[in-house]
């Protein structure tokens, strides 16, 4: 087969999503997760069928979760700014570690032009953040 003739059938695009090791999530307009690749498990814990079909709030993010008094709101400025590029954020895997990742975002529209949800990728830097926190440490003793 092909090249030409892979990328034609259906498993194609699902194929290369779960070979990525960013994780890729697809959420509705309203956030619901739609989809969650193999990494996004390996990064979050959760399994997709964990997942799929519930708020992207699970996640427990920083950057939609806010806490402002005793109250607990959640925003996605995904779909008022239409897109987030190299964002540093925190999520709360299921084992309750807090993961630190540079996050990528953006909306998806139809052919009118209608946005129909969001597509986010998520790179686990939580090493790389330990490591930057234990080398101030060092330089401040």
């Amino acid at each position: 087969m092909k090249l030409d003739d892979l990328k034609k059938t259906p498993e194609f695009l699902e194929n290369v999503l779960e070979t990525m090791s960013d994780g890729l999530m697809l959420v509705d307009r309203e956030g619901t997760i739609l989809s969650f690749n193999l990494a996004a498990e390996q990064i979050t814990g959760y399994r997709r069928e964990e997942v799929i079909g519930k708020p992207c709030s699970i996640l427990d993010t920083d950057t939609c979760v806010y806490r402002e008094g005793g109250r607990t709101t959640i925003r996605c400025n995904l779909f008022e700014k239409g897109r987030a590029v190299r964002k540093n954020c925190r999520i709360r895997a299921k084992d309750g570690r807090e993961i630190h990742l540079l996050k990528n975002a953006t909306v998806l529209r139809d052919g009118q032009g209608e946005m129909i949800g969001g597509i986010e990728t998520m790179t686990d830097v939580t090493s790389l953040v330990v490591k930057d926190r234990q080398l101030r440490e060092l330089g401040e003793a």
